[in-house]
């Protein structure tokens, strides 16, 4: 781990991310008990679906997305643009990552 200070920020700002949003449902539930027949507890419910789907998908398509300015950059867009698939599917699709799919599984 090359960069351990960033990682270190980058955790301890995920962590910042998730208790704010969580303090934020949290007073609005004190303030109004609920929310179009949402309660507290559905809100919370929801927040953290949100959190599982975000990482999942984060998790598949992180790598194919990082690299689409690298793709531009050495020209191989061009190629990708005469295949006779979606290019923007083609492009996400590329390099994903299953390895999540195993941490998910429990592997």
């Amino acid at each position: 781990m090359q960069y351990r200070a960033h990682f270190v920020t980058q955790i301890a700002l995920m962590f910042i991310n998730s208790i704010t949003s969580l303090v934020n449902i949290l007073i609005l539930m004190k303030v109004t008990p609920s929310i179009g027949g949402w309660n507290k507890a559905q809100m919370l419910l929801l927040q953290g679906t949100t959190w599982i789907v975000d990482s999942f998908f984060g998790g598949l398509f992180f790598f194919s997305l990082i690299r689409i300015p690298n793709i531009i950059q050495n020209y191989d867009i061009d190629f990708i643009l005469l295949e006779p698939i979606n290019t923007m599917f083609y492009v996400s699709m590329r390099y994903m990552n299953f390895g999540i799919l195993l941490v998910l599984y429990g592997e």
